[in-house]
């Protein structure tokens, strides 16, 4: 039997999964199982603690899968993405982690030397999915930050330190405790937003959940095809 996880800090963000679940599969104990396939749920909770925290409860506990996916929004520090795009994430880090210098400049643990920027699962300061890439899906980098980014000066920072294409609060911790535990996994973020001054009247959320929900339920699909 293939086992699936599908992680998401909020049950709104897969709200539509969970009807498509609930309709064409069969539950068991919390699961749900189709043709051989059984797919979990992980609701792991906003920001990096929560993302860790419940992933490493998961895998430590015995669990295992064949694939692990960690579905949500995403904001694109490029002004000429599409908002509603869904795309794979194939390299993360944590990007708020470090000291903000007198001159506003962002300096890295990795940089301060506190981390070895080349030690597992880092590789240059990043954690890299070689196995993620995707044939149907753009890839694309992020980095993960405590908080949303919503000043000018906060992004000009991100983007000094950072040549990132998107942002979220669990990418990366998702990213680590799988790359920690040797577990195949995918990082898919809908764009909502764009990273500029803060501003909600631009944000098309729904768009980017409907699309995010469409390619996780085709994903599935394919999966009972197989």
């Amino acid at each position: 039997m293939k086992k699936l996880l599908i992680v998401a800090a909020t049950s709104f963000e897969i709200a539509p999964l969970f009807n498509f679940l609930t309709e064409s599969f069969e539950t068991k104990e919390g699961t749900y199982h189709k043709n051989g396939l059984e797919v979990q749920v992980l609701i792991a909770g906003v920001g990096m603690v929560n993302m860790t925290y419940s992933m490493t409860g998961l895998l430590t506990s015995g669990q295992s899968y064949d694939l692990a996916i960690n579905a949500g929004l995403g904001g694109a520090f490029d002004l000429n993405s599409n908002l509603g795009d869904v795309v794979n994430i194939v390299k993360d880090t944590f990007a708020d982690i470090g000291v903000i210098e007198q001159d506003d400049n962002f300096v890295s643990v990795f940089d301060l030397q506190f981390i070895d920027a080349n030690e597992l699962p880092y590789t240059n300061g990043w954690i890299e999915n070689r196995d993620g890439n995707s044939d149907f899906l753009p890839n694309r980098s992020a980095v993960t930050v405590n908080s949303v980014s919503g000043s000018g000066s906060g992004i000009m920072r991100l983007k000094a330190a950072y040549s990132a294409d998107v942002e979220s609060m669990e990418g990366a911790a998702f990213a680590f405790v799988c790359s920690k535990f040797d577990q195949r996994y995918l990082q898919l973020r809908a764009i909502s937003n764009y990273i500029e001054p803060r501003n909600r009247s631009n944000w098309k959320v729904e768009l980017a959940l409907d699309n995010l929900n469409k390619v996780l339920i085709s994903m599935i699909e394919a999966l009972l095809s197989d």
